[in-house]
Order: structure tokens, then sequence, then C-alpha cells
């Protein structure tokens, strides 16, 4: 005769599963989380690295303020494209220079005027020769102006566009490179209207008189030349990856303006851990390297060109993230050539499988 079951009450099965059944299941997940943690951790001693960049920097070629930046980031250029714009001169030292020419122009004409007197037809030769060094300067000063006010208006029309920059101050800039732009043309045309004066057989016996004329000749070319703008061209093709430098900024010549992403690279940089250094590698070994999200994915053959001779801390992009900032992460660098340069992209974050 069987003995009738008695049945349990909810709140001691409750309590039978607390005691019995829950622990076990703690258990077994403790066991899986652990054994996750531990293929982490096994995962990073692996020696990491980055597919390392092959950079191009485009520096300035003068040295001055940097009127209009041509590239943008990301953008792909090819070798001789326009990257900057570079006036050699600040408005004032152009002002100065100006000022300067000009006061020697007119010292020549005061201090030769007993000269220029005494002979009316040299006299007349050398005064408009004079005028006409007078009118270059200040065509080339107002060349000068012209850049200054086309810098302001290409500074002021994503202010304008955004709302920011009145509409009155928007127009006002433009209506000053107009009237500017029209006072260079007209004073352009003055010089292809009027010759320059051939006063050579009149003023070759006056040495002195003809000496100084032909040194501000020069000092007003020298002028000229100093305030054309400069052109910074890109030595090859490639991607920008970094601007340096922004429209408006001073540099000097040789400053790093742009940084270009150059082809593809078929190098790469590799950190062993100490946990995995069983044996140091050598200059020939095969390893096979994959992307870090990539890991149980094709690899690639690479082969071990060099080793450093010491232990250095580890990137920030390398790190283990579980790991504190303050706690150090060392590892030997190593040196690798890959087999496919094309595999990866530059600057990917790789994990190698050592042998």
């Amino acid at each position: 005769m069987s003995v009738p079951k008695i049945p349990l009450a909810a709140s001691q099965r409750r309590r039978l599963f607390l005691e019995r059944i829950l622990p076990g299941i703690t258990f077994l997940l403790g066991v899986v989380g652990a054994t996750l943690l531990w293929q982490q951790a096994e995962r990073a001693t692996f020696a990491s690295g980055w597919i390392e960049p092959i950079a191009a920097e485009i520096r300035a070629n003068t040295a001055g303020r940097i009127t209009q930046l041509h590239v943008n980031p990301w953008q792909q250029v090819e070798e001789g494209a326009l990257v900057a714009t570079i006036a050699p001169l600040t408005p004032e030292e152009r002002e100065s220079q100006v000022a300067v020419l000009r006061a020697e122009l007119r010292w020549i004409e005061v201090s030769q005027e007993p000269l220029l007197v005494a002979d009316r037809v040299r006299g007349d030769a050398v005064r408009t020769y004079l005028d006409l060094l007078r009118a270059r300067v200040d065509c080339a000063e107002t060349r000068g102006r012209v850049e200054d006010a086309a810098e302001e208006v290409r500074r002021c029309e994503p202010l304008h566009k955004a709302g920011i920059l009145s509409e009155d101050t928007w127009s006002e800039a433009q209506r000053k490179l107009t009237t500017l732009r029209e006072v260079l043309s007209a004073q352009e045309s003055f010089f292809r209207t009027v010759p320059s004066p051939d006063f050579s057989s009149d003023v070759e016996r006056v040495a002195s008189l003809e000496a100084a004329l032909a040194l501000q000749l020069a000092r007003v070319r020298a002028l000229e030349e100093s305030l054309a703008p400069r052109q910074v061209l890109a030595p090859c093709s490639g991607q920008v990856v970094a601007l340096l430098r922004r429209g408006g900024e001073y540099v000097l010549a040789g400053e790093c303006l742009v940084q270009l992403q150059v082809g593809e690279s078929a190098s790469a940089t590799a950190y062993l851990r100490p946990s995995a250094l069983s044996q140091r590698p050598a200059i020939g070994d095969r390893w096979t390297v994959r992307l870090r999200d990539a890991r149980r994915g094709p690899g690639q053959l690479a082969t071990v060109t060099a080793v450093g001779h010491g232990f250095s801390a580890l990137p920030a992009v390398l790190r283990t993230p579980a790991l504190p900032a303050t706690t150090p992460e060392l590892g030997l660098p190593v040196a690798l050539q890959l087999d496919n340069p094309g595999a990866y992209p530059p600057g990917a974050v790789i994990e190698v499988d050592l042998p």
C-alpha cells in the first residue's frame, strides 16, 4: 500500500530552491564567467600592435600669414594640387616698406632738384620715372590690401551663412573688396597705357642719379615680389588626415601645415607582453596577424624585421581595457613586414598569433 505524498507549501519550495538549487546555478555561472575572463586574459597575452601609416607632411615654403587653406580633413588630393596660400608680409610690414619707399623716392626728387631744374629735359624724364615708381608702389600696396579684403570676405562668409554676422557687416566687407579691386584695375591699366620713359641717354652722364633710380627700381620690384602670395603645393597624392594650421595663422618657414596619408602600408609594430615571452623573437620569424575585431577570421602572414632591445610602455590604444590607467603595461616592440600590404587599413589595431 503506497503512502500518499504530502504536498509542500510554496514557501518551503522556495526555501529549498534557494538552499539547494540556486547555489549550484551560481557556481556554474561563476565558472562560465571565470572561463570567459580567462580567455580574455589569454588573448591579452598575444602580441598586439597596429599597422604603421605612411605619412607625408606638407610644410610652409615661407614665413607669413596663411590667407587660405584649400583642403579639408579626409579630402583626397593629387600631386601638385594647391594646398595653402601664404602672404609673406603682414599688413604692418607692408605699410612700413611702402612708407620707406615713398620717402626714398621723395628724397631723390628733393636731393636732385638743382640738377633737374638746370636740365629741363632730363628733369621731366626723371620726374616722370619717379611718378611711375610711385604708381608701382601704390599698385603693390593696393594688391596687398585686396588680398586682405578677400581674406576678410572668406572669413565672414561662413559666419554670415550661420546667422552670426549681420547683413550690414557682410555687405560692407563685400563692398570694400569690390572697391579695392576697381582701384587696382585702374592702377594696373595706368601701366598699360603709359610706358616707362627711356632717358638713358640723358641720365647716363649723371652716375649718382642713375644708381639711385636703379636702386629704387630694384626695391620696388622686391616689394612687388614680397607681396605676391606664395602657393604651397602637395608633393604627392594622398588623403588629408590632419590640418595642423588654420587660415589667418602665422607660420614659420618649414612649419608643418597638413599631414597626408600616402598609399598602403606594409609594415606594422607589435608589442609582445612579458607573459607571452617564452623566448625572444628572432628576425625572420613568421607570425600570423589579424584585426583585433576579427580574431577568428583569416589572418595574414608577416615577417619579423626588427626586435627591440627592451620593454617599453604600451600605447593607450593597445592597453587592456579592464586595467586601470595607472597600472603600467609593458611590451617588447617588434617590427613586422606584411606579405600583403593592402590587407589592412593604415592605423588598424591588430593582434598576433605567436607560433
